[in-house]
């Protein structure tokens, strides 16, 4: 924890935390998270907007949720840029910065290089989609395992997407987790059906207890078989419970279909098989239970708007994550 003010801090949530670190010790960081404050953002000081944009042009990956992003909006670095925003200030911010295309709809927005969050809950998101573009979704997994966080689901076409390919999240490795946790007042991945449609986890609030449990479960037993041609039916017959009310509750707590929350994780797994083995598109359909290579390549379009060949080959021109270019500014 860093500051351009040497006293203690109040969190979000009302929570003091003492803050001994000053601005230079962002010099040497990998990611810079700007954290949520009070109601009202104070404003961005001119020494902490130019450590920002400094760490910027070094490849530094800048992420913000809440208030947080406010600050950043401060700095000039989202000017030109979506950014997701908490609700509550998704006015005001479009309304104090113009110049940033604002998204009310989704969890978290990944510009690459800058990486912003909605609310509170939508920060954990935001924080686990890191995990996983960073460093592959076996670390994502055990971390959500470990604090008992249903990993989120992937991000639909076009909402919270950074442009171009995406690293994606290989099959859940180790033990199953023991069970979900409440991420703020949601459990996380999980959305109701009258949520706006996101890219990726929700941003409903369903309420704890059995009826998320169940659902935690099938969806860990249905990942460990996206092989087999998994009907509703054989999903509601795992969940004891009829066609028809496995469907409903399903999209109740979820937000999407079975089918297309099958299909989603389908195209997780070929996304990491193209990206870590050298298996053709046919053999990375039959893999992942796509009933043919054409499934797979529809599928695949819809998702990134490029085949599953050219995905492939810019991934290995780019890799997972570019340098950001020089922007210029004070000294670095």
């Amino acid at each position: 924890m860093c500051s351009d003010e040497n006293r203690a801090l109040c969190t979000d949530l009302g929570v003091l935390m003492a803050v001994n670190r000053g601005l230079e010790d962002m010099e040497s960081a990998d990611l810079i998270i700007l954290l949520p404050t009070g109601a009202v953002p104070p404003p961005v000081g001119r020494a902490l907007a130019d450590a920002l944009r400094c760490a910027y042009r070094r490849g530094t990956i800048i992420a913000a949720f809440g208030t947080g992003t406010w600050l950043l909006a401060g700095t000039g670095l989202l000017d030109g840029r979506r950014a997701a925003a908490d609700p509550a200030l998704a006015g005001r911010l479009a309304a104090a910065y113009p110049a940033i295309a604002v998204e009310r709809d989704v969890p978290y927005v990944d510009e690459g290089g800058i990486v912003t969050g909605a609310d509170g809950a939508a920060g954990i998101d935001m924080c686990l989609h890191l995990l996983r573009r960073e460093h592959g979704g076996a670390v994502r997994d055990a971390v959500a395992r470990d604090a008992m966080i249903v990993a989120c689901p992937s991000p639909e076409p076009g909402a919270g997407l950074p442009a171009g390919p995406r690293p994606a999240a290989p099959r859940p490795v180790g033990p199953r987790p023991a069970g979900p946790r409440l991420a703020g007042q949601r459990l996380a991945g999980l959305r109701p059906a009258d949520s706006p449609s996101v890219g990726s986890p929700s941003v409903g609030s369903p309420s704890a207890g059995g009826d998320e449990m169940w659902l935690a479960d099938l969806l860990v037993w249905a990942r460990d078989r996206l092989q087999q041609s998994l009907s509703v039916a054989e999903l509601a017959q795992q969940a004891l419970m009829s066609t028809r009310t496995f469907a409903r509750r399903f999209r109740e707590v979820t937000g999407t279909t079975p089918y297309a929350w099958l299909n989603e994780q389908r195209l997780d797994q070929a996304e990491e098989l193209l990206r870590t083995t050298d298996l053709s598109v046919e053999k990375i359909a039959h893999a992942v239970g796509f009933a043919s290579s054409g499934a797979l390549r529809a599928h695949f379009g819809r998702r990134h708007g490029v085949s599953p060949r050219a995905y492939r080959q810019t991934l290995a021109r780019s890799g997972a994550r570019g340098v950001p270019p020089d922007e210029g500014g004070p000294g670095c």
